[in-house]
């Protein structure tokens, strides 16, 4: 019967049969009892303490399996006998210590065969050497003894897991302000884009609708472990581990990779964790239409740049792009583009400002037109479906009125955009040609730069309008081909005498620009919105529950890690095991 840890009761009968049948043949069962003390066996790391006594059976069944075949080839009998055994903890006559039952027989004998004096009848010879019960004892302590290298493991393991411990509870002393400004739009991300079906938030899920969240989730978990000292400590374990594996096992893909497989663990669990944490967070923790007091323009681009990419690869693959990716996607160029509203507005205001103390025509014409920009920016970065009929329509209008033709899109400069603009440019160089009209707010230098950018302004109009009126006519279907290519061709032209009116535009703005204008990085208003977002402290239970999911399992898992590891590192030994 090959090695193994438990027989099942099919395997008990047979076992009963085989002896009965060994009587039968006047052979013999030799009975052998290994008893070991309590020190050598906490020494050894086999049993925990002598309080508890929780004891490590199947390290002792696998010594108890590498020291028979020795005892039975030492005897003669390796090629007949049978064996099987049993450990006892307390209960029979030796109840001093733990100790190991071990019965041996022969079905048909082939030791030499002798007459028992007391009844007369001829069986085998029936003791086992004394040299061979010593070599027993002396083989089963060498088999049993935690060697340097094994306890070297062992209390790598143990550190490690103390370190991935302190680990994750370095998540609950992270800065709680940090955590709410910087990491809230990730989190919010990441809501955001896991599917309905909570079955599938895991780690390692190859659904297409997790990708988007589960880089997210890794971004999020990555951005606490890379300057965590924890985390270092936790890499070092894990270095050393695997020079120790390359040492006893050879180099092989576990054990040359064993390090990074083990970071890949801890990154893979606490970003399940995550989900779960989300998962359960109670309503208290969310917010609607909350207002939001800092908005930060880098994380937004990052977001959204990392969700370009997963929907350019998805339409790669021609797969179809989840709606939530999709929606994720349009909610991140949302907030970048009232972050630029918010920062146009900024502008405008400061400039209102420099105009408090000038009064002259010019000043009063540029006021009309931020007083327009302005009303147009507040009912854009209110949601369609607040506004009413009546603005919704003043809305539509101020658009192409307070767009200048540099920023105009060509499908907005028809008829009517390019008559209204036209006479917009006409008024104000009529205003800046006389001086007196703009002598309070302008120098003579000033009132040069403002004449040139309206001549450049109005060129821009003028081919802009004729690229409409081109796009107009290739519309027709009665437009023959040569027609259209002229067009065209006619359109490209117009297109590059744009690009060289704008490059020799910068310049001269920038010269014009105000000397309050200054880069923003955040917006400090508040906003309304109308989706269901995390709140700050949505943010702090998300991590405090990562700390204490942890901490709940707490240190059993490093008393027993050494099993746990010995049993993935052999997993081919373990698979042998159960097929046999």
């Amino acid at each position: 019967m090959p090695n193994k840890f438990n027989l099942s009761q099919p395997e008990l009968q047979e076992i009963k049969k085989e002896i009965n049948q060994a009587a039968k043949n006047n052979n013999l069962m030799w009975k052998t009892v290994i008893s070991l003390s309590d020190d050598f066996l906490v020494k050894q790391q086999i049993m925990d303490n002598v309080k508890d006594r929780n004891l490590d059976q199947r390290r002792l069944k696998k010594v108890v399996q590498q020291v028979m075949p020795d005892l039975l080839k030492a005897e003669g009998i390796d090629q007949s006998a049978n064996w099987f055994g049993n450990i006892h903890l307390k209960g029979d006559i030796n109840d001093q210590h733990i100790h190991i039952h071990l019965a041996t027989y022969e079905v048909n004998t082939k030791r030499p065969i002798k007459k028992n004096i007391l009844n007369g009848q001829l069986e085998p010879k029936g003791v086992f050497k004394q040299k061979t019960i010593n070599h027993l004892k002396r083989d089963f302590w060498k088999a049993a003894r935690l060697d340097k290298n094994q306890e070297i493991e062992r209390n790598l393991l143990i550190k490690r897991q103390i370190d991935s411990k302190k680990l994750i509870q370095s998540f609950q002393k992270q800065d709680t302000i940090y955590h709410s400004y910087q990491q809230k739009e990730t989190l919010n991300a990441i809501i955001h884009l896991l599917p309905e079906n909570s079955k599938k938030w895991r780690a390692k899920s190859n659904a297409i609708e997790m990708k988007a969240a589960n880089q997210l989730a890794n971004d999020f978990i990555q951005n606490f472990l890379k300057d965590s000292q924890a985390n270092q400590d936790l890499l070092k374990d894990n270095k050393k581990l695997q020079k120790v594996y390359q040492k006893g096992y050879g180099h092989s893909t576990k054990t040359d990779q064993y390090a990074r497989d083990q970071q890949e663990k801890i990154q893979n669990r606490l970003v399940n964790e995550l989900y779960r944490t989300i998962k359960n967070l109670e309503p208290q923790y969310f917010e609607i239409d909350y207002d939001q007091k800092e908005r930060s323009l880098e994380k937004h681009a990052e977001i959204k740049k990392r969700l370009e990419e997963q929907v350019q690869e998805l339409k790669r693959k021609k797969q179809p792009v989840p709606k939530k990716l999709s929606k994720e996607l349009g909610r991140q160029k949302r907030a970048i583009h009232v972050f630029y509203r918010e920062q146009e507005l900024d502008d405008l205001r400061a400039k209102q400002a420099d105009f408090k103390d000038k009064h002259d025509a010019f000043v009063l014409f540029q006021e009309k037109q931020i007083k327009q920009r302005i009303q147009y920016l507040e009912l854009d970065q209110t949601p369609n479906f607040r506004l009413s009929n009546s603005q919704k329509a003043t809305k539509k209008e101020l658009a192409w009125q307070t767009t200048c033709p540099e920023k105009a899109d060509i499908k907005m400069v028809n008829q009517s955009y390019y008559t209204y603009h036209l006479k917009e440019i006409q008024d104000e160089r009529a205003l800046l040609t006389d001086s007196e009209l703009s002598i309070e707010s302008l120098t003579a230098k000033e009132r040069r730069d403002e004449l040139n950018l309206l001549e450049r302004r109005e060129k821009i109009l003028f081919a802009k309008q004729k690229i409409f009126i081109n796009n107009e006519l290739m519309q027709s279907s009665e437009l023959n081909a040569t027609a259209r290519r002229k067009l065209q061709n006619e359109n490209r032209n117009q297109f590059e005498h744009i690009d060289a009116l704008k490059n020799g535009q910068f310049d001269d703005e920038k010269s014009r620009s105000t000397k309050n204008q200054q880069p923003i990085k955040h917006i400090n208003k508040p906003k309304k919105h109308s989706s269901i977002k995390l709140n700050s402290l949505g943010v702090e239970a998300i991590l405090k529950q990562l700390a204490k999911g942890d901490s709940q399992r707490g240190m059993d898992e490093a008393e027993y890690a050494y099993e746990a590891e010995q049993e993935r590192i052999k997993s081919a030994e373990r698979k042998k095991e159960m097929e046999e």
